[in-house]
Formats: C-alpha cells, sequence, structure tokens
C-alpha cells in the first residue's frame, strides 16, 4: 500500500527509539498461519488460502493509527506482515540496537499462529510513558 503524506510532521518509522518506551499491538488477533513464511518455511506448507484479511477492519485500523500519529502520541509504527507479529518486533529492535519483552495475554490463541501469523488488520506502535493515559 501506498499513501501520499501531506504532513511531513508527521512521518513515521518502525525503529523502536529508546529503552523504556511501551509497546501496544493494535488490530485483532486471529487463530491463522494461512501463507505465512512461517508455514512455508518451517512446515513446508507451499499451498495454503491468503492470510485473514477485513477490508473493514482494517480501514478501521488505518484510520486509528493516522489519528494517533496526528496526535503526536506514538514514536513509532509498523504494520504486522511478513513474518508476523515476532518478526516485526525483531525488526524495530535491531534498528537501535535495542530489545523487547513480549507478554502475551490471549489464552484462545494458538502461540504459533500469535507469534508468526500475517493476518492483515494489525500494527505495532510505541508510545513514550508519559504519553500512555492520552493514547
Amino acid at each position: 500500500m501506498m499513501g501520499l503524506l501531506q504532513n511531513h510532521e508527521n512521518k513515521m518509522g518502525i525503529a523502536f527509539r529508546k529503552s523504556g518506551d511501551l509497546i501496544y499491538l493494535l488490530g485483532k488477533n486471529v487463530n491463522d498461519i494461512a501463507s505465512s513464511q512461517y508455514l512455508i518455511q518451517y512446515h513446508g506448507v507451499k499451498n495454503s488460502p491468503a492470510p485473514y484479511f477485513n477490508l473493514d477492519e482494517e480501514y478501521n485500523m488505518q484510520q486509528l493509527v493516522r489519528e494517533v500519529i496526528a496526535e503526536k502520541l506514538v514514536i513509532s509504527a509498523h504494520d504486522i506482515s511478513e513474518g508476523g507479529l515476532f518478526i516485526n518486533l525483531l525488526e524495530s529492535c535491531m534498528i537501535n540496537g535495542l530489545g523487547c519483552d513480549i507478554e502475551m495475554k490471549d489464552d484462545d490463541m494458538r502461540m504459533d499462529a500469535l507469534l508468526f501469523g500475517e493476518a492483515q488488520g494489525r500494527v505495532i506502535v510505541t508510545v513514550k510513558p508519559k504519553h500512555q493515559a492520552a493514547f
């Protein structure tokens, strides 16, 4: 997807900026590993259905992300795509040599689907602790 950025002050990157920033997963998790790199590379399944996608949910998610960026409540944003949540976090950490802790709260989710599923409509954002309440 591509868009036109009208206000360059709202430019956003994927890099986690500093230790202590809060990391949030926005969007809906689903038990889906279809067409994921995990399914292809680890399990050798090359043909499977497309990953979960709901156009209305995606639109609402993008509007929310756009709003929190415009309100300067987030300092990074990264959509979950190829490789899933785990790879997304890894990519965001590596840029500035940071790490992160993952706390799972969804007992109904398969761990592989949560970490490596490539279902759409999810975005990782980071928030400075001082902006947590407003976020």
